[in-house]
């Protein structure tokens, strides 16, 4: 450090500053650090301090002072050190009494810029009455007389240069800080955006799963039914076989009875022949009860061994109309008193499928179709019967089947809703709300198309559409 004894207003200076190097960094020496873009660079950069004298000699001594310890920018004017001012400078040397725009002036455009930027008046002007009214009105980070020496300038200047090097060590904290907290904001955001997505494919896994679930227990149900009526076919076919033809071969007898009891008796006694026919009569219409009833209970059998059909898990070619009038049979029993049954089936095709599936998906719209019959009876408060018009025909090479009915009806809200597993409009355990899903699924494994138009108090159309020849 040179002398602080140094007179700055001595007029042989030991070198002269060259005014050409005026508003350039000097020493301009490769070996002095700079750059402020981290803490530790901002460490081992050596300051650059701004000197704005319009004395060349004074710049000039500044020069022979400060020039081992610090870079330095010299200007001879407020304008030109207004212009200079850059975020490299440490600390401003400033004069007061200049040509132009004073130091006063000057202090206060580069505040406007740099608001944290440290100022030292170095001045030799004698017309201020009170430096402390500079220092209050201003804030400057010194007031140096320039014939007090070099000592308290440097001491300052050191001073002025610790303190905005710390306000940049925060800066360039705050800014690491800063870019540190956005990279974790976006880690943060990534990982909850990929939380949100995995969240999401277990939800819809556990859909898939419920749904699976479900169709499995649905389809454990049909194998039990299955079972249960290959074993009630079994076990009832043979005794209904036998009283129906028992009473057959009752009838035959009782006919030979009655024959050869008619020639024993007189032909003139009339009132007992009247009396035998009666008797026989009676005999005969029971007879003919017993035969209808053993009838009737062989095609339940015959519908329910068609409607289950687990023995058939591959496709088969069947008459699907058939199948589905087996279906119709076993309903309309439990729905006759609210619904009339209409089914027009201009054509029959033979249809390769899975037959217990479709009579599965027949079973579940037919049966929401009667249910929605009876929901709009209670509601409306009318007990006239509805009506449910099945039709089938083929158009385009597939088989149209249509399902109109007269109930309830649906909001388009409920339509939207009706093929989602597990939804349902009715009570809480009154149903699954699996049914209408199974019979999508249904449809798509059998590449058909499934059309529904509702609207509400007044009846829904469901229309599946079955290719007739499949990939």
């Amino acid at each position: 450090m040179k002398s602080d004894e140094f007179d700055l207003f001595k007029t042989d200076s030991p070198h002269s500053l060259d005014e050409e190097r005026d508003n350039q960094v000097y020493p301009p020496s490769e070996t002095k650090k700079n750059g402020l873009s981290s803490v530790a660079t901002l460490e081992e950069a050596v300051p650059l301090i701004l000197v704005i004298d319009d004395d060349p000699g004074i710049r000039d001594a500044l020069a022979y002072v400060l020039e081992e310890e610090y870079r330095l920018l010299f200007c001879a004017n407020g304008d030109d050190g207004i212009q200079a001012v850059n975020a490299e400078v440490s600390a401003v040397v400033l004069d007061i009494k200049m040509q132009g725009k004073d130091g006063f002036e000057t202090f206060t455009e580069i505040k406007r810029k740099f608001s944290h930027l440290p100022i030292i008046f170095h001045s030799a002007y004698q017309n201020l009455k009170d430096p402390y009214d500079v220092m209050n009105k201003f804030r400057p980070f010194g007031y140096i007389r320039k014939e007090g020496g070099t000592r308290e300038l440097m001491d300052t200047l050191a001073s002025a240069v610790d303190y905005y090097r710390q306000i940049l060590k925060n800066a360039v904290l705050v800014r690491e800080l800063q870019k540190f907290n956005q990279t974790l904001e976006t880690q943060i955001v990534e990982r909850t955006q990929k939380l949100q997505e995995a969240l999401s494919q277990l939800e819809k896994q556990h859909q898939q799963l419920k749904q699976t679930q479900s169709q499995l227990v649905q389809a454990e149900k049909m194998a039990g039914l299955g079972t249960l009526v290959a074993g009630i076919a079994h076990e009832i076919n043979n005794p209904i076989n036998f009283i129906y033809i028992g009473g057959c071969n009752l009838e035959k007898k009782l006919q030979e009875f009655q024959t050869a009891l008619l020639q024993l008796v007189e032909e003139g006694d009339s009132e007992i022949i009247e009396y035998f026919d009666q008797q026989f009569g009676g005999f005969q219409v029971s007879l003919q009860g017993v035969a209808e009833g053993s009838k009737r209970i062989k095609t339940i059998v015959e519908d329910l061994r068609t409607f289950s059909r687990l023995d058939e898990a591959d496709k088969k070619t069947v008459d699907l109309m058939a199948s589905l009038e087996s279906t119709l049979r076993l309903i309309q029993t439990r729905y006759e008193k609210s619904t009339d049954f209409i089914y027009e089936f201009e054509d029959r095709p033979m249809l390769e499928c899975y037959p217990a599936k479709l009579n599965q998906l027949f079973m579940n719209i037919i049966v929401n179709s009667c249910e929605a019959i009876e929901q709009k009876q209670r509601q409306m408060g009318d007990s006239t019967k509805g009506s449910i018009t099945i039709c089938g025909t083929i158009k385009n090479k597939e088989l149209h089947i249509s399902f109109q009915d007269t109930g309830i009806g649906m909001s388009r809200q409920v339509k939207e809703k009706m093929f989602e597993p597990f939804f349902t409009t009715k009570r809480v355990g009154e149903g699954t709300g699996m049914g209408m899903s199974i019979a999508y699924g249904i449809i798509e494994q059998h590449q058909g198309q499934i059309e529904v138009e509702s609207e509400e108090g007044k009846g829904t159309t469901i229309t599946i559409q079955l290719p007739l020849e499949r990939e």
